[in-house]
């Protein structure tokens, strides 16, 4: 049951990561902040992929008891 569980996680980590993409490619443009788009829309998908990655850890914990 934790493997199916685990893998719920890793399918939730995946549709959030593909979500918070296709926002970061779609509004985080040149045309709407400018030259500053493609720094802004690093920061972001990095701090979304830090986040994604610490619930995920905290999920395996919550799971298999670590």
């Amino acid at each position: 049951m934790r493997i199916f569980s685990l893998l719920a996680l890793v399918a939730l980590g995946a549709h959030a990561w593909v979500g918070m993409w296709t926002i970061a490619t779609d509004y985080l443009t040149p045309m709407a902040l400018g030259k500053s788009a493609t720094a802004v829309r690093f920061l972001f998908q990095a701090v979304c992929g830090v986040l994604m990655f610490a619930y995920f850890v905290w999920g395996v914990q919550i799971l298999w008891g670590i």
